[in-house]
């Protein structure tokens, strides 16, 4: 597989529609605190600070910790999502995770702790990638070339959600994106895929389209 440049590889998590149509779903005060789980870069959590009162910054890898844009400005914390141990009950007023859950083993144990650092009525707000169910072997087949990924389709996603008892979907709906696989990477894979795969993502000069369920989850 061809070498890839870790920037211009991540251009799209900094795509202002996207990050602007993310932190949109919910309505943000000056009274909140919230937690940008899985942080990365600190794309979502630059655009939510002028927002809210406190923000908490987690992220597992100290790379992405060292590089965000906005650490020395919030609360940051390396941490493993799924054992969030030393942050107490119900703190949080908004969690934000963007295209973190797919990449976990156990999205459920996540999903659990996010739950408990939530307030009552408090919003967990996620955006995740998901296979195409027509097309999942394929995708699988293409994406294994980027490392572990859970390959659930839209409707797995919802199902899992809405079966984990405490919390209900209250929005749901996609966020569409664009991505240079010239950058990215799986150029030569997705230039080799059936058409169909092809007419899916419109692939065009090395460029795809593409979409990330999202869910707004309140817990009651």
């Amino acid at each position: 597989m061809e070498k890839i440049n870790y920037d211009k590889s991540h251009q799209w998590m900094a795509d202002s529609k996207y990050i602007d149509e993310f932190v949109g779903l919910v309505q943000l005060s000056k009274k909140d605190y919230v937690l940008d789980a899985g942080c990365g870069s600190g794309y979502v959590a630059a655009a939510i600070i002028p927002k809210v009162k406190d923000i908490l910054q987690i992220d597992h890898d100290w790379a992405m910790l060292s590089s965000n844009n906005i650490a020395k400005h919030t609360q940051t914390l390396k941490a493993d999502i799924l054992n969030l141990w030393m942050i107490k009950d119900e703190i949080f007023d908004f969690i934000f995770c963007r295209s973190v859950l797919h990449r976990l083993n156990e999205p459920e144990k996540a999903y659990m702790e996010f739950k408990r650092l939530l307030k009552l009525g408090g919003k967990f707000v996620i955006s995740v990638s998901y296979a195409p169910e027509a097309l999942r072997d394929e995708y699988k087949k293409i994406m294994s070339n980027k490392g572990y990924r859970l390959y659930l389709t839209y409707e797995e996603w919802h199902d899992l959600f809405v079966k984990n008892k405490g919390m209900k979907i209250v929005k749901n709906g996609e966020i569409f994106f664009k991505l240079d696989l010239n950058h990215w990477g799986l150029l030569k894979e997705h230039e080799n895929a059936s058409r169909e795969f092809k007419e899916y993502f419109k692939l065009n000069n090395g460029i795809i389209e593409c979409s990330h369920a999202y869910f707004v989850l309140e817990k009651c």
